[in-house]
């Protein structure tokens, strides 16, 4: 499977509800190449508890996993107030020079555990890897490798195209699934 295969599938599950939890419960048989580390999909209810945290706070306890696990700060994307679910999403990018270490990913989930976040997948193979946690009504999904030049451009406006080039890092989305909701409600009606 290629990398910009895994990268935009992981992109695309993010806000689809908890896509990987059935998979977290599984443990590896170690017959294949994918490594799982200190997965929970069933926390205490105190370290559940939903809590409101603000776009800020999201982005704040992201930057401070990324410090942790040896990253640079995250680049932001800008929630779109426009009615539609961007307002519900935090958004951003951290570039590296090679792919990302599982090792160095394990840190930032570390440090997202120790702000209550609850891992429920991590799965790394050939350079690719996936990182799933919940906090309260947000949901992260991390995923880092390469993302060669075309499929980057696939996601820039029109006009920016060529200027496109490979992306090596992680790439990282949180949703407020409640606030996903209220917009999909409002939507709807």
């Amino acid at each position: 499977m290629s990398v910009a295969v895994v990268l935009t599938t992981a992109v695309l599950l993010v806000g689809c509800g908890n896509g990987d939890t059935d998979r977290a419960g599984r443990s590896s048989d170690g017959k294949d190449a994918r490594t799982r580390t200190g997965g929970d999909a069933t926390a205490s209810p105190a370290a559940t508890a939903a809590t409101e945290m603000s776009h800020s706070e999201v982005r704040a306890g992201i930057a401070a996993g990324m410090r942790a696990g040896g990253f640079s700060e995250p680049r932001f994307g800008a929630s779109e107030d426009d009615g539609g679910f961007g307002v519900c999403v935090v958004s951003g990018q951290t570039a590296t020079e090679t792919d990302p270490s599982p090792k160095d990913t394990a840190l930032l989930a570390g440090e997202l555990k120790r702000q209550g976040w609850v891992q429920e997948f991590f799965w790394t193979e050939e350079g690719m890897t996936t990182l799933a946690m919940r906090n309260g009504v947000w949901k992260l999904d991390i995923a880092g490798g390469t993302l060669p030049r075309e499929e980057v451009a696939k996601r820039l406006p029109e006009d920016e195209r060529a200027a496109a080039r490979d992306f090596t890092g992680l790439s990282v989305t949180a949703v407020d699934l409640a606030c996903q909701d209220r917009v999909y409600k409002s939507l709807s009606s």
